[in-house]
């Protein structure tokens, strides 16, 4: 079709952790070549606060840095309103309006393709989007559905792999997954938005703290979509309004009700974020009356290090002492 592959640019961060192998999958089946940022760096971080709204919260500022990064290195930038795939719940309106903040944030873009993914409006709207986008390029109907074939298949396949517990630490891998969850008996759930929790710059690598302390993590996507779905109507029968803390939240009773010798749950938070105040609250009210210990971390683009470790330090010896008493 192409002379040369066109180039298409997709950030490290955001959706990049929840759908980026359907993405690979599809764009690389139509001949495409996919330019990824790197992994988030503090220089990427300080042009995203230069670059964002001061009113920003920490995520979409590091989306900025990630396309300020891009824009020179790729011919278009994949930027998709992805506003439900479920038919319940719909993403952070942050996120559906990122095409329009970066547009109207930089005057030397390449093009955009900012195409709108809205399962409440059309049975499978991703399958019509991939058809759709394809067209638009030159494909055939048919070369477009099977592009959206080889993203469920890659998709699929990382799910399965998440459910295993591997994790994404700054990069998908389907091939040759590089980190897993460590196998122990004392079992901590690090709970949040898939952007937060495996993003080593932005946990501020607490991931590798618990792997160097013989600590299993357990993640809100190592709980399959099947299972998560048992665990939904987590409060009089009703779920929450947005996509990622309906997992989280689905996710935590999964573990409440499943995991006997759960030792404590940590919930990574971006300050500022709304609808994680909700959850927070939630989380922290259940956990409370299993008593289960519970420790919320906040971070924004001014949290150190050192700060951030010495509370999970602080939280994981007082499991210890809590678990060596039979507690």
């Amino acid at each position: 079709m192409f002379v040369v592959a066109p180039t298409i640019g997709i950030a490290r961060t955001l959706n990049y952790y929840a759908y980026y192998p359907f993405w690979q999958g599809y764009f690389e089946t139509l001949g495409f070549k996919i330019v990824l940022s790197p992994p988030t760096s503090k220089e990427i971080l300080d042009q995203g606060v230069k670059d964002a709204l001061a009113e920003a919260c920490l995520p979409v500022k590091l989306y900025f840095g990630h396309i300020s990064y891009l824009k020179s290195r790729a011919d278009y930038l994949f930027i998709p309103r992805i506003v439900n795939l479920n038919k319940k719940t719909v993403y952070c309106p942050k996120f559906l309006g990122l095409p329009d903040m970066i547009k109207y944030t930089y005057s030397d873009l390449p093009s955009v393709i900012d195409i709108r993914i809205d399962n409440r409006t059309y049975r499978d709207s991703l399958l019509m989007a991939s058809i759709n986008l394809a067209s638009q390029f030159g494909f055939s109907k048919f070369q477009g559905f099977k592009a959206y074939q080889e993203g469920l298949k890659r998709q699929k396949i990382y799910d399965v792999l998440l459910s295993k517990g591997y994790l994404p630490i700054n990069e998908i891998n389907l091939n040759s997954p590089k980190h897993f969850s460590r196998k122990s008996s004392f079992k901590v759930a690090l709970l949040g938005y898939p952007y937060l929790v495996y993003d080593n710059y932005v946990n501020l690598k607490v991931l590798e703290f618990f792997n160097q302390n013989e600590v299993q993590v357990l993640t809100a996507e190592q709980v399959a979509p099947n299972l998560r779905k048992q665990y939904i109507p987590f409060t009089n029968k009703k779920r929450l309004f947005w996509t990622f803390s309906d997992r989280v939240l689905s996710s935590f009773q999964y573990y409440l009700q499943n995991i006997p010798d759960l030792k404590g749950v940590i919930h990574l938070t971006a300050f500022g974020c709304g609808p994680d105040f909700s959850v927070d609250r939630i989380m922290e009210i259940d956990a409370g009356e299993k008593q289960i210990p519970y420790l919320t971390l906040t971070i924004d683009e001014h949290t150190g290090e050192a700060g951030l470790i010495t509370r999970v330090e602080a939280f994981l010896d007082m499991l210890k002492r809590k678990a060596a008493r039979g507690d």
